[in-house]
């Protein structure tokens, strides 16, 4: 991993965290139309040969966490909706393996 990706990764997720704690848990809406949904996962895993090598087998507890964010408008003729998941997953003394990632995904549709 490149110098700082650790202090990167740490940041990528206060960041994730604030914005749900920001959002909070439960819906928001602006005007008529507009609703923001937020959501926060964590579970806990163990996994007995955590790189798949028969030869160098890695066993590790970790958690993953995931915060999700649902922007969406509906109108009678048309939808948009903008999800994003931000995944951290740590694994308890194998720091290497720690590794975050980002999914979006944009969804529209109107009426002809």
């Amino acid at each position: 991993m490149f110098a700082g990706g650790c202090e990167l990764r740490r940041m990528t997720r206060t960041l994730a965290l604030a914005g749900f704690v920001v959002c909070g848990a439960s819906q928001v809406a602006w005007g008529q139309d507009w609703s923001l949904n937020a959501d926060l996962s964590q579970r806990g895993t163990y996994n007995s040969n955590l790189l798949l090598k028969p030869g160098h087998k890695i066993d590790a507890f970790g958690s993953l966490t995931i915060p999700e964010f649902v922007l969406k408008r509906d109108s009678p003729t048309s939808s948009i909706a903008l999800d994003g998941q931000f995944k951290f997953a740590e694994y308890f003394n194998h720091s290497e393996l720690d590794s975050d990632s980002q999914l979006f995904n944009l969804k529209l549709s109107k009426d002809l």
